[in-house]
């Protein structure tokens, strides 16, 4: 496959119809639901909007970080320690594994490049997604943007299939959480910012995912 020629390209590698496994995962959603804290739109886009100051601050950052070449390994580590609980950190090693994998099999210069972290299986996502965009060289705006939207965008399917939210309601609800995202700063003063974890609703939800009732997803 040519290298991409945009950041949507390496964005469909993380869609459901790419075997990443992030459609599996309902990023604590999931709980959220049955605890009735979200149950139609308004709470729905109230929950995004809380959670989208821990993806700045935490995700965001270490993406930024690894895209501006920071050393993966210890950034990956410290990234992990921020994970709530167990399923959470399992989760999202899972996807920046499959994620980095699929990366690789589109991209063979890719595979090439970092070895290690192919064969690793504690590759966070998102510093899975700053690491496969700096080395295709592509945009760090691009990189943040694709990021925050892709999070926005699994919230939303999450969201249509539990809550449940009829597509009339779903598509206006994503429009409407992206109008939301605070200015995305990606120099490399906004990566060298400590990592913050600052949405406890966020945290407290997946703590909760091992007590669902029943699950439609993996997370």
């Amino acid at each position: 496959m040519s290298p991409p020629n945009s950041a949507f390209d390496v964005l469909n590698l993380s869609d459901a119809g790419f075997p990443t496994g992030a459609h599996g995962h309902s990023g604590g959603l999931e709980y959220a639901v049955q605890a009735g804290w979200v149950g139609d739109r308004p709470s729905f886009e109230a929950w995004c909007t809380r959670a989208l100051v821990s993806l700045v601050t935490l995700d965001l950052r270490a993406a930024l970080r690894v895209w501006y070449g920071y050393p993966w390994e210890e950034l990956d580590a410290e990234l992990a320690c921020f994970r709530a609980s167990r399923i959470q950190r399992e989760a999202s090693a899972q996807v920046g594994r499959s994620f980095l994998r699929t990366a690789a099999d589109c991209y063979h210069e890719f595979e090439a490049m970092f070895p290690k972290a192919l064969s690793s299986d504690q590759v966070q996502f998102p510093v899975a997604w700053g690491m496969v965009f700096g080395l295709l060289g592509l945009p760090v705006a691009d990189m943040a943007r694709t990021l925050v939207f892709g999070a926005v965008r699994q919230w939303t399917q999450v969201a249509v299939r539990i809550i449940p939210l009829g597509q009339k309601d779903a598509f206006p609800a994503l429009t409407a959480v992206l109008h939301r995202v605070p200015s995305l700063e990606t120099g490399p003063e906004e990566a060298s910012r400590p990592l913050e974890s600052l949405a406890l609703g966020l945290e407290l939800a997946g703590l909760g995912m091992g007590n669902l009732e029943r699950k439609y997803f993996r997370s």
